[in-house]
């Protein structure tokens, strides 16, 4: 069994259909920066082809008084990201009815613009199951893929000039049962003091950042939503997730932008233009 962590931006499309996808909202360049990274901890040994300069390693948290090590790899353009999870298919979403907030119910105009997004990552999901979980009072979505077997390989592969994921592709490759959390937030280890400005930075301009995978000339009223109940809570182990775990931000209820599902009824499916595969 492998555990994948998504946490951050994200919006959630084709819960219900055969087709699900992930969309990563571009917030480099927002006030404070969002970036889309993938984080390990260091202890996993890795193999690495990624975006050049984009490998921070070590970044380094303390975590119950003891200093640990994580890598990031973060996602410079935007990409289409594959994670090993074909051998679960089809794809299940849990309680993301109940345990996820909607952006309709911010703003019941939002609609997503599924065929040109302005995102950083797409994420295609294809098997294993998808639940959220709560971490103090964010809901993070945990990736439970059961049949993954041998090294874990996350595949990256930059979007061309045609707007289609034709550019290279990037990869790194980890042990199996390796934890990798996929995290489209601000820069939480660099700037530890990040609790003093998000006093004066309310959760609303971080919440709108989904306004830039709404439909063209769609200017909605996006500040917050809530889930409709409290899901089990998340007991992390990593080194990455347990530092998120105390930092006081994540004590506030709606203190970051959460991860967010459309309806029940949504039947659509995200494509990039016409490509089919986060």
């Amino acid at each position: 069994m492998t555990l994948f962590y998504l946490t951050g931006l994200m919006y959630f499309d084709g819960c219900e259909a055969d087709e699900k996808r992930a969309l990563l909202p571009d917030g480099t360049d927002h006030n404070p920066p969002h970036f889309a990274s993938l984080f390990i901890e260091k202890a996993a040994t890795y193999k690495e082809h990624w975006f050049p300069g984009q490998i921070k390693d070590p970044r380094t948290v303390t975590v119950q008084g003891h200093d640990r090590d994580v890598v990031e790899f973060r996602i410079p353009v935007r990409s289409v990201l594959t994670f090993p999870d074909d051998a679960d298919i089809p794809a299940k979403c849990v309680d993301f009815e109940d345990g996820l907030p909607k952006l309709q119910d911010a703003d019941p105009a939002f609609e997503p613009n599924l065929v040109d997004p302005d995102t950083i990552a797409e994420v295609v999901i294809r098997g294993g199951t998808l639940r959220p979980l709560m971490l103090n009072k964010v809901p993070v979505v945990q990736w439970e893929v059961a049949n993954q077997t041998g090294p874990i390989t996350i595949r990256a592969r930059a979007l061309g000039d045609d707007r289609q994921p034709t550019g290279p592709e990037f990869t790194f490759t980890v042990p199996a049962g390796t934890d990798v959390i996929l995290s489209n937030s601000p820069d939480f280890i660099a700037n530890s003091g990040i609790n003093s400005h998000h006093g004066s930075h309310p959760v609303g301009p971080h919440f709108e950042l989904y306004e830039k995978i709404a439909k063209a000339g769609h200017k909605g009223m996006l500040s917050n939503a809530k889930a409709k109940k409290l899901v089990g809570p998340l007991k992390p182990t990593n080194a990455y997730l347990q530092y998120l775990e105390k930092l006081k931000r994540f004590e506030v209820e709606g203190c970051t932008g959460s991860c967010c599902t459309p309806p029940a009824d949504s039947k659509a499916a995200l494509s990039v233009r016409s490509t089919l595969s986060d």
